[in-house]
């Protein structure tokens, strides 16, 4: 794939599963906490049901349109500004793998209905590119302040704001953070 096409096909994944959602829902706009579950939502019983796979398919769902827009904007955002630096497979490695252990950490300390969405993939996204930037700066190499005072802006309000907001999972966006940064220094060469 060249560059940002996988993020688009992300993208493009995410929609067309809000989109089927939408379509055995009664409302577009607004999903049930049955719902999401019934279509692979995470639930606190994931280990007692062996239904694992709700570790993955908890990462595609949104439950109403802005969580929807919004995730994805960030996703584009950060996902193509991040795709300057690293290899689309790179890039979809990090993806995954912050969103696995963002669904694992939210099913061991996670308090909820259902959890869903992709943030905790893009947190984990996100934190690879804040050691990124970090590094390069570190290297004097030339550096858009911008790009990194953004990441790190995107990173503080929405921790903080997964705080003060119940409903939030903030345990999903930690455990994708922590991830991203310890890719970092797996992939790191």
């Amino acid at each position: 794939m060249n560059q940002n096409k996988s993020i688009k096909v992300l993208i493009a994944i995410n929609i067309l599963i809000y989109v089927l959602v939408g379509l055995t829902s009664t409302s577009f706009m607004d999903f049930s906490a049955p719902l999401l579950i019934s279509w692979g939502g995470l639930t606190n019983n994931i280990y007692s049901s062996y239904e694992y796979w709700r570790l993955f398919t908890s990462m595609f769902l949104h439950g109403d349109i802005q969580h929807l827009l919004f995730n994805m904007y960030c996703l584009y955002i950060i996902g193509t500004s991040l795709s300057r630096f690293i290899s689309d497979q790179h890039f979809l490695l990090i993806y995954f793998v912050s969103g696995l252990s963002s669904s694992f950490a939210s099913s061991l300390l996670g308090n909820y209905d259902v959890s869903i969405g992709a943030s905790g993939a893009i947190f984990g996204v996100a934190g690879f590119y804040m050691m990124l930037l970090m590094k390069l700066k570190k290297e004097n190499q030339h550096l858009d302040i911008n790009i990194f005072g953004n990441i790190g802006l995107f990173l503080i309000v929405n921790l903080a704001f997964g705080f003060m907001v119940p409903g939030i999972d903030n345990y999903a966006h930690l455990g994708g953070l922590i991830m991203g940064v310890i890719a970092f220094f797996g992939l790191k060469k």
